[in-house]
């Protein structure tokens, strides 16, 4: 399994970026030759461009050290030769998104990770600016696309999605009931009057000790977990995990808090098949990708009004 980070390009401005924009950048990377002499080679190969999504693998050539013996057994210290490596990369044209892989880089003499990641940004700065795209730093502007949902949005995922199939809650020893006219209070409608001997038999459970429960429903067409039970012990408790689907049949899946580590199945060889830029598509737009993109970018903006500055991948 290849491991991936996303990130938010916060350097440009992603509304900055428009499709004639990115069709230009698809355009330079796929007609691009190597960039830099033989030794040092580097560039975009295996490219594709989906569902406004451009990926492909970022290719960088270095000196690669060997071991070999003479006849008696004795290591020689054999010349160095030239070997590529790769990272895959996906660059998601709506949000303004870097998809980039991380992985361990050996026996190089003059390779490295962050040698690769640092030339990777610095040829996307290149071509985003051969574009006409303006970027204030030296390079783009990166930051993690980790989030963290407060119980609210939680809630309100719970409740507006077709079905829940499960639900994970926990600090149900601390909770507190709604009051009456409390929206959370009221489990049923019509029958208001069935309301305080729902809450009543939640109060006893909690008396007795519950703190964190996980409940799974059957993948079936009627099946849910929006009923009275679940609804009173997610509106009390804290929310851990939500899986279900939405009204288009869609996986839906949400953890209190996100990282933004992916692990993907890659081909043995550095090739990107249209297939598996629709499966990570599908698991990030499961995971709410461009929700929490936009509530990620409302925070941000709320930061730089108070004079915080952003700064590039470490």
């Amino acid at each position: 399994m290849a491991k991936c980070y996303l990130h938010d390009i916060v350097d440009p401005d992603s509304s900055t970026i428009t499709d004639a924009h990115w069709e230009q950048v698809f355009s330079i990377m796929r007609e691009s030759s190597w960039y830099q002499p033989k030794g040092k080679r580097m560039g975009f190969v295996s490219l594709t461009r989906r569902n406004s999504m451009i990926g492909g693998y970022f290719a960088n050539e270095g000196r690669k050290k060997g071991v070999q013996y003479d006849d008696n057994k004795e290591q020689l210290e054999p010349p160095p030769f030239y070997s590529f490596e790769h990272l895959f990369f996906i660059l998601f044209e709506d949000t303004g998104q870097l998809l980039l892989q991380s992985r361990n880089i050996y026996d190089y003499i003059d390779l490295s990770l962050p040698d690769m990641r640092s030339n990777f940004l610095n040829l996307l700065t290149e071509l985003l600016r051969s574009v006409n795209i303006y970027i204030a730093g030296k390079t783009i502007g990166l930051k993690s696309a980790g989030i963290t949902y407060t119980q609210e949005q939680l809630y309100q995922t719970f409740t507006s999605i077709a079905k829940v199939i499960e639900i994970e809650i926990s600090g149900l020893h601390q909770a507190e009931l709604p009051l009456p006219d409390d929206p959370r209070y009221n489990l049923f409608n019509p029958k208001d009057e069935w309301n305080p001997i729902t809450w009543g038999a939640v109060a006893d459970t909690l008396e007795s000790g519950l703190d964190h429960v996980t409940m799974s429903a059957r993948e079936s067409v009627e099946s849910t977990l929006q009923s009275p039970i679940p609804k009173a012990l997610a509106a009390v408790g804290s929310i851990e995990k939500i899986r279900g689907y939405d009204e288009r049949g869609r996986v839906v899946y949400r953890e209190r808090t996100e990282d933004a580590e992916l692990e993907i199945e890659l081909p043995i060889q550095p090739t990107v098949a249209p297939d598996v830029l629709d499966r990570i598509f599908e698991r990030l737009d499961s995971r709410g990708r461009v929700d929490s993109w936009r509530e990620r970018q409302r925070r941000r903006r709320e930061m730089l009004a108070h004079g915080h500055m952003f700064g590039s991948l470490d």
